[in-house]
């Protein structure tokens, strides 16, 4: 017979591994971002599947998942972490130093190895059926096991508390970094993170309630909100994660720099083919003549091609045409124009927004096609940001002027 926290798990592992194998063999395969979250999948499935064992009472092959447990639980959490990272962070690449947010993981695991490998067979089966309460009857071998998973939960919740903190300020600079980058927000503001790692804290939450009742004698079953919210976070984060792309075209950032020798090319308007070098490169501080040559470069290219009529218009475009670096055309708009990449290109979609709802032969057009023509993806932008500049709405502006 199955009780509903089998079912639940079965779902788990089912829905885990689906997602693991969609996530690392088929779409998007190649992006880093989804890779890592497929083996986070994979962890995931492994973690329920022991768990599963433990719930079904079958402790003879629950001892040996005892190895794994704890130090897949303590992989979670920087899983996650590293995940937002990946997501967030343009020149994001998964090195050897980021293997250190699981040094508490390898070192319960190795822990595990010496220490629960010296337990009888009977003293294993204790430990795996009774958890806690199985301490009193035990040895003190027995006893120090248990109080090394107290100590591995310990370490979880300074974890979550740590690394919560920090996908939230890793989420709060993406939504300032990607205005200097992109001259629009949808699919790439990643708010459905945002909301995965607040699901996190209340599931985690939770989970602390519910061990403090149980220890204490109170019978408050909150268990099966628990894992609805545990089914739900999954189930969110596999369908949201396996639609995210990789937001920065980290590519061009890796092929294009920056020199001298490209600023002499511009002022001779010469192709700066030469000036390329691939990979490893040494970003310098681009003085402010430059700048002013650079920002006369960018205005140039985006009047004359009309590349604010793109609605995906990122740096990344611009620094593909100017032959330069993403993070100079970026800092060359925020110095010379005093404000970032989406709110300067905006400005030549509103122009080009007055100039078509001022002209009769465009009366044919709504306002949502006005907004569509001048490049905008949304009404909502379109409106904000008509607002700010003119101080009238497009419905206004074009009674005025018509």
């Amino acid at each position: 017979m199955y009780s509903y926290k089998d079912v639940i798990y079965i779902i788990l592992i089912i829905e885990t591994i689906l997602f693991a194998f969609q996530l690392i063999t088929f779409k998007n395969s190649l992006s880093g971002s989804n890779r890592i979250l497929g083996v986070l999948m994979f962890f995931l499935s492994t973690f329920f599947s022991i768990t599963l064992l433990y719930n079904r009472g079958l402790y003879n092959f629950a001892i040996y998942g005892q190895y794994l447990i704890m130090p897949l639980f303590l992989s979670i959490t920087p899983f996650y972490y590293i995940y937002v990272q990946s997501n967030t962070i343009e020149s994001f690449k998964f090195t050897k130093k980021r293997l250190l947010h699981y040094t508490p993981a390898f070192f319960i695991f190795l822990v595990n190895l010496i220490f629960y490998s010296l337990l009888s067979n009977d003293e294993k089966l204790l430990m795996v059926s009774k958890g806690l309460k199985g301490g009193s009857s035990g040895g003190l071998l027995l006893k120090f096991n248990l109080w090394i998973d107290l100590v591995s939960l310990g370490i979880y919740y300074i974890q979550l508390i740590s690394y919560v903190i920090g996908m939230f300020i890793l989420l709060k600079r993406h939504t300032q970094n990607i205005k200097n980058y992109f001259s629009y927000h949808q699919n790439i503001s990643l708010n459905w993170l945002k909301i995965f790692v607040m699901f996190i804290l209340i599931d985690a939450l939770l989970e602390i309630f519910i061990a403090f009742t149980s220890l204490s004698g109170l019978y408050i079953s909150l268990e099966p909100i628990y894992y609805c919210i545990l089914i739900f976070m999954i189930s969110f984060l596999g369908l949201f994660g396996t639609k995210q792309t990789d937001i920065y075209n980290r590519s061009i950032k890796e092929k294009i720099i920056f020199s001298n020798d490209t600023i002499s090319a511009i002022k001779e308007e010469e192709q700066p083919n030469e000036a390329f070098i691939q990979a490893k490169t040494i970003i310098h501080t681009v003085s402010e003549e430059d700048q002013l040559i650079l920002s006369k470069k960018i205005v140039e290219l985006i009047e004359q091609n009309k590349l604010y009529l793109n609605s995906k218009l990122s740096v990344y475009d611009i620094a593909n045409e100017l032959k330069t670096n993403i993070s100079y055309i970026s800092l060359t708009i925020n110095n010379q124009f005093k404000k970032n990449f989406r709110n300067f290109i905006n400005e030549y979609r509103v122009a080009e927004a007055k100039r078509l709802l001022s002209d009769p032969q465009y009366n044919n057009l709504s306002i949502e096609g006005i907004a569509q023509n001048s490049g905008f993806v949304s009404m909502s932008t379109f409106r904000s940001s008509f607002l700010k500049i003119t101080q009238k709405n497009p419905s206004d502006f074009r009674k005025l002027t018509t």
